[in-house]
């Protein structure tokens, strides 16, 4: 049987020619510097089994939730693909973001459309994530990735939903409860 010679490692190999420092070097380490981002701002592709949600998910999430829920399936993805730290950062703009469209919702005149409030956090969370994870999405599905469930998605954003409006009911009976005259008076 004919066998092939090993490469040598790179210890091993020579240095290179005099009078050419620059000749190529296939062992050498590459010679651009690292991404003074840090790792962590490209991302990574997770396995194949690893299911990612797409952007059109995080509206929907967003949609059927709140803000919260959008960027509870953004931090989702984020982590996934290993970019640990700027899951952190969606999933507390989301609380921040949550918060605002709740506050304006209050403070917000009777009659006064709320809609367009809805549909620009909803807008504003797809465009978020096409430009963050659209490519790494395509290319992980691209390569037999798993695609994550649209039912999760919209499980995720009902449960946010739950977690942020059900205080806020509670909150308000107990302020119609405690108070000596109603808010509400039947006419």
């Amino acid at each position: 049987m004919w066998s092939q010679p090993m490469p040598p490692s790179p210890q091993e190999m020579p240095p290179p020619p005099e009078g050419m420092p620059n000749a190529f070097q296939p062992y050498a380490p590459p010679a651009t510097p690292a991404d003074p981002r840090g790792s962590d701002a490209r991302g990574s592709l997770p396995g194949a089994a690893v299911p990612l949600y797409s952007a059109n998910q995080v509206a929907l999430a967003t949609f059927f939730g709140t803000v919260l829920g959008g960027s509870i399936v953004l931090a989702l993805n984020e982590r996934r693909l290993g970019r640990s730290q700027a899951a952190l950062v969606a999933v507390a703009l989301g609380v921040l973001g949550t918060l605002v469209v709740v506050g304006l919702a209050f403070v917000l005149p009777d009659g006064a459309p709320s809609a367009p409030f809805g549909l620009v956090s909803i807008l504003a969370l797809r465009a978020i994530a096409a430009r963050r994870q659209q490519a790494l999405f395509d290319q992980h599905v691209g390569f037999g990735g798993k695609r994550a469930s649209s039912w999760a998605a919209f499980g995720l954003g009902l449960a946010s939903l739950v977690v942020v409006f059900v205080p806020i009911f509670v909150i308000l009976a107990v302020a119609e409860y405690l108070s000596p005259t109603p808010y509400y008076s039947p006419t």
